[in-house]
């Protein structure tokens, strides 16, 4: 019984760290996926045509490294600025909530001189 909630309380966890940044990764992902796919077509193409394969080849490889180096340094570049944008916005809403909550003017009598009172 212990182990069915100390699992379901991990899955839990688990699934909540990873709804956050579920539509970033997806989005790599399928980056990635596209990246290699071209790259298999362009392979494909290569060896049905009769061109001068080794270097054509060589360099594909090269490209298709770059670009899935550069996605994955994109990605943990908007990953990490993201969530520290994010963090910095909820930290000022915060703020505006403290301080709309605790300045509040409870009477006009505040705005007035003792005269006009």
């Amino acid at each position: 019984m212990i182990k069915i909630i100390i699992k379901q309380f991990l899955y839990g966890r688990l699934y909540c760290w990873i709804k956050e940044k579920l539509s970033y990764f997806a989005g790599f992902l399928i980056t990635i996926l596209l990246i290699v796919y071209f790259h298999s077509e362009f392979i494909k193409f290569i060896y049905n045509t009769n061109t001068e394969k080794n270097s054509i080849v060589a360099i594909s490889y090269i490209i298709k490294n770059l670009l899935i180096l550069i996605v994955v340094v994109g990605y943990y570049y908007f990953l990490f600025f993201i969530n520290n944008s994010e963090k910095k916005f909820k930290e000022k809403i915060t703020k505006l909530k403290h301080y709309k909550t605790y300045n509040k003017i409870k009477s006009l009598d505040y705005f007035l001189r003792e005269e006009e009172l």
